[in-house]
Formats: C-alpha cells, structure tokens, sequence
C-alpha cells in the first residue's frame, strides 16, 4: 500500500517570485505559535521559532502554490519564521494523521529497512528520481516514532530534496511529520528533527500504548516485505492487556472442578447399586 505521508517539493524554486497573486495568498494565511490541538486529541507545541498553519492554508501552499499531492488527512505544517515559502532556500514539515491501524511493537522495532526503500524506489521507477537513505533510519522505541530520512535525488544533474518522515505510532494510525527542503537546507533541517520529535503529546485514550486488541484494527499501511509479521500484536502485550483472558482461566478452572465433581458423584453412585451375587 503506498504511503502518502511525504510531499516532495521538487519544484518549490520555480514558483513566480514576486508574483502579485502569490504575495496575495501569504498574506492571506494564519500563522499560530501557541499549541494546537490535532485528529484524536493529540496536542502539539509548536517549537520555538516555528509556526503552525492550519489545514486550510496549508493546501492553499501545497496545492495552489507549489503544485504538489495533498492527503485527505493533512492536519496543517510547521514552516519556519522568516524563510520565504517562494525561495529555494524554503522548507518546513507537513503533517499528515493516517487512521491505518495499530502496528504492533515488535513489527516496528524488526523493521526491514532494506525492503522499505525497495518499496519507495518501486513507486518512482521511470520517474528518473534516485531514493536513498540520508542517514540510517531508526525506530524510538521510547516515544514509539520511526525516523525515516530519506533524500530524492533528480538524475541528469536535477535538484536534490531531502524529505524526513517522523511516524508517530498510535492507537488507530500514525501522525507523519514530514520535514522537507532542498539540499541547502539540509543543515538546519537535521537540526529542527529533535525539536520536531519532542513536540507532539498523544492524546492519553488514542496513545500507541492504549491499544485495545478486541474493538481496534491492525495496521494494513505497510508493505508487506517490510514487516516480518504485517501488523500481528505482540502476544504478551495481548494476553496482558485482555481481560478475556482472564475470564477464559476463570471458566477453564470452573470446568475442571465441575468434570471432578460429576465423575466423584458417578463412582460414589455405582458403589450403591452393587449387586451381591450371593444373593442369586
């Protein structure tokens, strides 16, 4: 299943610059610092030196300016202050909530990286694009996020972008915090991940590790070769987590001692009808 988490901005230097109807429209949008509330309740503080543009303005920058695919679940972006969103030197992070499923833990930390860029390399073939991993990707197991940095690269001498996917795992999906720039960016890009990491705090009830494996759906956003086991909970996380489990014990024991009780009842009641042959 293709993911749709990443934009590429290949083309974001072509834009007219200076052009009356684009000054128009940034002025037009509404810039926020202070937190925001996103799908499911999860809240994220806008870092320091950034500012939030809300799902509107975003695909008004996303479609109508820079020409690129939204998702149904962009949430708004992250852009930095004072960068000029028609320059070159323009970059910031889109997000994107996916309502995908639960990935299970283990799948995530047993990630085959290697068949997850086969996955991305299929989905440009014949487009001339090179994909290949900026820095080795990583799971953080302790804010359940994947760090995928990936860098597409124009072949015949072509521009370099550099698109670094934040997945945050959560109890129905994944929120995608997707930091893009060109490659002169790529310094303060790199910069921004761990401000960017430490932004986002999950809603308590749709948290990762809220998962509730008898009404919740599991993940079906990855490919295939990449996961050993396509979204199979883990099996303790199951059997701590279910109070059916323990109810099932109950009822296995109850049986038990019932079967004991009715098979003592027949030994005791055969005894009480032996016949004495001598009787005959």
């Amino acid at each position: 299943m293709r993911s749709f988490c990443w934009v590429i901005c290949l083309l974001i230097c072509q834009c007219a610059v200076g052009a009356a109807g684009y000054d128009n429209a940034l002025s037009s949008f509404s810039w926020q610092t202070r937190s925001q509330v996103l799908t499911e309740g999860h809240l994220l503080h806008v870092p320091d030196r950034f500012r939030f543009l809300n799902k509107r303005d975003s695909y008004k920058l996303l479609h109508d300016l820079w020409h690129n695919e939204v998702h149904p679940g962009l949430q708004g972006m992250l852009v930095p202050e004072n960068v000029d969103l028609l320059s070159a030197e323009a970059w910031g992070a889109t997000i994107v909530y996916e309502n995908s499923g639960y990935l299970a833990e283990t799948d995530a930390v047993h990630m085959d990286y290697d068949q997850l860029l086969a996955s991305r390399r299929k989905e440009h073939a014949g487009q001339q694009i090179r994909v290949n991993w900026l820095v080795s990707p990583f799971y953080d197991a302790a804010r359940h996020v994947f760090h995928w940095p990936l860098i597409f690269q124009q072949k015949a001498g072509g521009g370099t972008i550099i698109n670094y996917e934040l997945r945050f795992l959560t109890r129905h999906g994944q929120l995608c915090f997707n930091i893009f720039g060109n490659k002169p960016s790529v310094g303060k890009l790199m910069a921004a991940v761990p401000l960017i990491a430490g932004s986002l705090q999950p809603a308590v009830d749709a948290s990762y590790t809220a998962f509730n494996i008898h009404t919740d759906k599991l993940a079906d956003w990855m490919p295939h070769p990449a996961l050993g086991t396509m979204g199979t909970p883990d099996f303790l996380q199951s059997i701590f987590n279910s109070w059916l489990f323990v109810v099932v014990c109950l009822l296995m024991v109850l049986f038990v001692y019932t079967m004991q009780f009715i098979h003592q009842r027949r030994k005791n009641g055969h005894s009480m009808f032996r016949i004495d042959e001598h009787l005959n």
